[in-house]
């Protein structure tokens, strides 16, 4: 049995008793001297799924006096052993003699209705009730958002534990949330969707965070998902994943921001070693790369431009960047907040791997190219500007460097 942590309103202890003869003839009551026979008591704890629990301190008390404590451990799969007590010698062990079993765990404590000594039985069952303790709550796994008409709607799977609610966190930034004053609740323990009504349309990022409650106590799950709103003007936009988008090819990323800006994605571009590489809207099963979240990648609007509104899970952690000799399309979706400049950037890379490494670093804006080169140092840019109002929105910029490494931005 795989031992859990304690989360659960009842469970319970059992006191088997095993009698146990020193002689191969039969003895009975009355015939037996006081090291013939001996009394053994054995303590296990339960969660509220039935799995040994570990830590949990146990007392066995027989007549009043205490015959066992000691503490549940993995080895003993979540009971304390057995414990001898000898039936001749010991004065608290009778028929009708009172066995408590009292349970400490973190703050809780439980105690037993108190059974009775039968001689008689080679087991006995003991239960112990601790109130307001919690159950094994399970946060709601696989949320997603999507726009559905006028609303944003989560989804999610149903969590395989008892709770009576759920508790739904908003916030504008991946790292915004005020967790403890939920922004919405869905009191139907039944459901695994909520909507955000009515902003489908909004011009705000969102970001989600569901987490399932019981007696006000909230599991601690940290999984968000985003749903963004992003400005793709007229011409070439360079662009990255933001989040965990989910798809493979470059013609089903083109397709999603497509929907949104009907018939305006013409052409997806990547920059590799060597040299432009292009996917094209009026052929599109022709050079159907696979995308590379840790890249950023050229799009082609006509027709004005309008906006791009991507959802999904987001990145737990910054990706490991390929970086290679020359330039480098970067993408970073979770980002350090000391990460703001372009000089951060080469800071943070050549603190890595040796001065000289990251030598400049470029950002493509509405009038061209903008480029920041540490040596001398001159025209430093920040990486959240009006055109990349947040690091993680969904930007890219191209790095040069003098050598072939691996790189990974610090985490948020």
């Amino acid at each position: 049995m795989s031992a859990r942590t304690l989360y659960g309103r009842k469970f319970a202890v059992f006191a088997a008793i095993l009698i146990v003869f020193s002689f191969s003839i039969p003895c009975r009551r009355g015939f037996e001297t006081p090291t013939d026979r001996d009394y053994f008591v054995k303590g296990y704890v339960y969660d509220y799924h039935g799995n040994g629990v570990l830590n949990a301190i146990v007392t066995v008390k027989v007549n009043g006096d205490v015959k066992a404590t000691d503490v549940t451990d993995l080895e003993l799969e979540g009971y304390i052993g057995w414990y001898k007590v000898n039936v001749g010698q010991d004065a608290d062990i009778y028929d009708g003699a009172p066995i408590e079993v009292t349970v400490v765990y973190q703050s809780y404590t439980g105690i037993n209705e108190t059974e009775q000594v039968d001689l008689d039985k080679a087991f006995q069952a003991v239960d112990v009730t601790i109130t307001n303790l919690l159950v094994a709550l399970v946060a709601p796994e696989n949320l997603t958002v999507a726009n559905q008409g006028t609303d944003i709607v989560l989804n999610w799977d149903l969590p395989n534990c008892d709770f009576d609610n759920y508790s739904i966190y908003i916030s504008n930034g991946p790292n915004s949330f005020n967790f403890g004053m939920p922004n919405a609740t869905e009191e139907d323990n039944t459901s695994t969707s909520w909507s955000h009504t009515g902003n489908a349309s909004s011009t705000t990022n969102y970001y989600y965070v569901v987490r399932a409650v019981w007696d006000g106590i909230e599991e601690r799950n940290q999984d968000k998902v985003g749903r963004y709103r992003m400005e793709l003007h007229n011409g070439w936009n360079l662009v990255a994943s933001p989040i965990q988008l989910g798809y493979g090819k470059v013609g089903i990323w083109a397709a999603d921001m497509d929907a949104d800006i009907p018939g305006s994605v013409e052409q997806v571009v990547r920059w590799t070693q060597t040299g432009w590489n292009s996917w094209l809207s009026v052929i599109p099963w022709v050079n159907n790369y696979t995308l590379d979240p840790s890249q950023c990648y050229f799009v082609y609007v006509s027709g004005g431009g309008g906006v791009w509104l991507p959802e999904g899970t987001l990145y737990s952690n910054n990706l490991e960047l390929d970086l290679h000799y020359g330039w480098n399309p970067i993408a970073m979706p979770r980002h350090d907040p000391t990460t703001s400049m372009a000089s951060h950037v080469t800071t943070q890379v050549n603190k890595t791997h040796g001065p000289g490494t990251a030598v400049a670093m470029a950002n493509w804006t509405a009038s061209g190219w903008e480029t920041y080169i540490i040596s001398p140092p001159a025209d430093d840019f920040a990486l959240n500007d009006a055109h990349h109002p947040n690091i993680a929105n969904g930007y890219g910029w191209f790095l040069k460097c003098t050598q072939n490494v691996k790189w990974t931005p610090p985490p948020i």
